[in-house]
């Protein structure tokens, strides 16, 4: 019972993290009517990022935080912890994004997704969550 309770307290934990995203920890690249622009989610304000945005391949890039590894997976936000995968994706300007078709979509509107990006530090490592 306890490590049934543990798993269901890790999970809810997981996502309760995920849920809440910090500000300007995540870079976001919005295409929208043809037009790419590269936002910041600064408590959100959306602000024009001063560095470029860095793509990488969703495939080979991890993220490390603690005992969590996240990563990238068709435009969601991945975390494996244990053995469960949990899928979220990121919200922009209060909007909720739900993984629609593996990418992240506006749930009122689903015509507007958005792909994840982490902007590279000087010496090319990727920040973390």
């Amino acid at each position: 019972f306890f490590s049934v309770f543990k798993m269901m307290m890790s999970r809810a934990l997981v996502v309760m993290l995920l849920s809440v995203v910090v500000p300007g920890t995540f870079s976001t690249l919005l295409r929208k009517e043809g037009q790419v622009t590269c936002l910041k989610d600064e408590g959100g304000d959306k602000r024009l990022l001063s560095h470029e945005c860095k793509t990488f391949d969703p495939d080979q890039q991890f993220i490390q935080q603690k005992d969590r590894t996240f990563r990238i997976n068709n435009r969601c936000l991945e975390t494996k912890k244990s053995n469960f995968i949990t899928t979220k994706c990121t919200g922009l300007a209060n909007q909720k994004f739900i993984c629609t078709n593996g990418k992240c979509c506006n749930g009122a509107n689903p015509s507007l997704c958005v792909t994840i990006h982490i902007p590279r530090d000087d010496e090319g490592s990727y920040g973390v969550i």
